[in-house]
């Protein structure tokens, strides 16, 4: 959340000076969207993956966005939607050492939408696993879209700050 010139960190609750150049949604689209009743009754979710009604199976992840002359990148922490069957290898293999050298890549579909045009949400993706204790790294697969471009050219240190200042927000559910 930005305050004046500064923002607080939704996780830790901390103070920053510096430019949020990380956002963060806290589930997929589909599952934000519910009533904290059909939550209990249809969702069971963790920090990093998600199931709804036992049929659609949800895996958190990053886009992660070059900003041009800057060490670290612009993040976009979002949720994907697989097949039962690559989400249940990527549980099984969850903290297993040396994960990201014998599994994937999978194939997924965005399931976030993003304050952009055209809205990225249900794009297909490549995920691939990191390091245990890494999250997965989603990559966009149309070249066409705005998104698949910036992951392989880049953004300006002004366009990041453009987002970050510009009214980034994912609805929160209120449970």
């Amino acid at each position: 959340m930005l305050i004046g010139e500064s923002w607080v960190c939704s996780t830790r609750g901390e103070a920053h000076s510096d430019i949020p150049f990380s956002f963060a949604a806290d589930f997929p689209d589909p599952v934000a969207s519910c009533s904290h009743e059909e939550f209990e009754s249809r969702v069971v979710a963790g920090s990093d993956q998600c199931i709804v009604d036992g049929k659609e199976f949800f895996l958190r992840g990053l886009i992660e966005i070059p900003i041009l002359g800057e060490e670290a990148p612009f993040l976009w922490g979002v949720w994907a939607l697989l097949r039962e069957g690559d989400f249940d290898e990527i549980s099984d293999c969850w903290e297993e050492e040396g994960r990201e050298h014998r599994h994937g890549p999978f194939k997924g579909r965005l399931a976030n939408k993003m304050s952009m045009e055209p809205d990225p949400f249900n794009l297909q993706i490549t995920v691939r696993l990191q390091e245990v204790g890494q999250r997965p790294v989603f990559f966009i697969d149309d070249p066409g879209h705005p998104l698949f471009l910036q992951q392989k050219n880049g953004i300006s240190l002004q366009m990041a700050k453009e987002i970050s200042f510009f009214g980034f927000a994912w609805p929160n559910p209120y449970f």
